[in-house]
């Protein structure tokens, strides 16, 4: 189980990283940063508002939308 979960997340979490170098080389992002960093930031974004709207954070999800949306503005070019 643990190595099936295990696998899972480093498939999502290069999927991530993945979407990040795109978006540098299409000049979307800036070229400079760690994409393996941001990939983590965004990551931790969604875990964090999706286990407090679990909780019943009413307004977990939409505080999550908005430190991702503040993030990627920060990352762009």
């Amino acid at each position: 189980m643990r190595d099936g979960i295990a696998e899972v997340a480093r498939g999502w979490m290069s999927l991530l990283a993945q979407s990040v170098a795109d978006a540098q080389r299409t000049g979307e992002l800036d070229a400079s940063l760690e994409r393996d960093q941001l990939a983590f930031e965004l990551d931790a974004f969604m875990n964090l508002g999706n286990s407090l709207f679990l909780l019943d954070g009413a307004d977990a999800l939409e505080r999550s939308r908005r430190s991702i949306a503040d993030r990627l503005e920060s990352a762009r070019t």
